[in-house]
């Protein structure tokens, strides 16, 4: 089998094109290509109107920074939505010829954009999770005012990326689009590890972030709100002290006989209106005490929440793409392995195919060597469901500014 120019052939027979589906059932991906682009379209639209919903406030730094995360988002889903209009040049350039960068200019402007789309979507939550940390368990906002840095720094390691693998000869098609081909070592290497160099520590450190939080917040649940004097957990005794007496005394005249100190004189005039009893001391501290307990578990709520939306924000982006990412070139190196050292049950699958019996038949043998079609199509909808799964994330936060701005 050699390969040249998008083409696989053994002698003067070459395999369709894409080739990855010549080993399974005739049209078992009929249906991958309009489902990843009509995902992508769905997405694109997600990205687009939390977009259109953020702008209805400015947020402080850092939240500012998710704009720039949904405006890569909407990139990259525009990039990929383009694959059912234009197959011919993301795909296949005709029925044996995978589309690459060689043979077709837009699928090398696919690659580009859909690789510098990836680092500037994953550069920018990477900073936000950073600046994150920074401001919640330091107090420190001394990155808001490299912001035009920080946006120089994106553009540039995104575009850099992205135009050394171009130079690498690294785009081709994988059958669904053109991304990186698995057969440039390099070219992987240099998209794979600056990625998680400058994804995984920032994923980490959210999980500090929130341990933080929560060991603050659970150190002391009920120091905010709470009354200077007498202290919180004064009144909680005060109050089983009173609770004991009232039960022994049998009404409230003789409790505050033995409680006075806790009371505050409710001594009426015979002549006046009867008044309602003033609250005592006791009374007022165990109310905001209960307050500070509410506002205290609001606050581990709220913790939680803004903390773990740039922990889902980062699995989103690093998940789904590594998924897609591994699968697809795993996938490929399966496949293009068998140019130099062909499985002994490719030889009962060709032997098959020349004699002409039906591409569904011989798949029977190649179908259980190899991933199930199922596993090759989440790995195509992953990342173009990124999208979507971020505008559940958004949810919640989109909801208040609709009703607040326009509903």
């Amino acid at each position: 089998i050699t390969s040249a120019h998008g083409q696989l052939c053994a002698g003067e027979c070459c395999f369709k094109c894409p080739f990855v589906h010549n080993f399974y059932p005739e049209n078992a991906f009929a249906t991958s290509v309009p489902t990843v682009s009509g995902i992508s379209i769905i997405s694109f639209f997600c990205c687009a109107f939390l977009l259109t919903s953020l702008l209805f406030e400015s947020p402080q730094f850092p939240g500012n920074l998710i704009h720039h995360i949904e405006f890569g988002m909407l990139v990259f889903h525009l990039n990929q939505s383009l694959i059912l209009a234009f197959p011919s040049q993301f795909i296949c350039k005709d029925s044996i010829t995978a589309a690459t960068q060689g043979n077709s200019f837009a699928c090398l402007l696919q690659g580009v954009v859909f690789i510098a789309s990836i680092f500037y979507v994953n550069c920018y939550t990477a900073a936000y999770c950073v600046s994150l940390h920074l401001l919640l368990v330091w107090n420190n906002t001394s990155l808001s005012k490299y912001r035009s840095h920080l946006f120089a720094f994106v553009v540039v390691v995104s575009l850099g990326v992205a135009g050394s693998i171009a130079g690498m000869h690294g785009y081709a098609s994988n059958g669904i689009m053109c991304t990186i081909t698995a057969e440039e070592v390099m070219a992987n290497d240099l998209f794979f590890w600056p990625l998680v160099t400058l994804s995984g520590p920032p994923y980490l450190l959210n999980f500090w972030t929130i341990y933080e939080m929560l060991r603050i917040q659970l150190a002391s649940p009920l120091r905010a709100n709470a009354p200077s004097s007498p202290s919180v957990l004064e009144a909680a005794a005060g109050s089983i002290r009173r609770s004991v007496l009232g039960r022994q005394m049998g009404s409230d005249a003789e409790l505050d006989k033995y409680s006075s100190r806790d009371t505050i004189s409710t001594q009426l005039d015979a002549s006046s209106p009867v008044k309602e009893r003033p609250k005592s001391y006791l009374g007022v501290a165990m109310e905001r005490a209960a307050e500070s307990v509410d506002n205290g578990l609001q606050r581990l709520k709220d913790i939680v929440t803004e903390s773990g939306r740039p922990i889902a924000m980062c699995t989103v982006c690093i998940g789904l793409l590594g998924i897609d990412y591994d699968i697809s070139n795993s996938t490929v190196n399966t496949f293009t392995s068998f140019i130099e050292s062909p499985p002994d049950w490719t030889i009962d699958w060709f032997m098959c195919i020349m004699s002409h019996q039906s591409q569904t038949e011989c798949a029977r043998i190649s179908v259980p060597k190899l991933s199930s079609k199922f596993v090759l199509q989440f790995g195509m909808y992953s990342s173009s469901a990124m999208g979507i799964i971020m505008f559940l994330i958004m949810a919640p936060k989109t909801w208040k500014l609709w009703r607040k701005h326009v509903i």
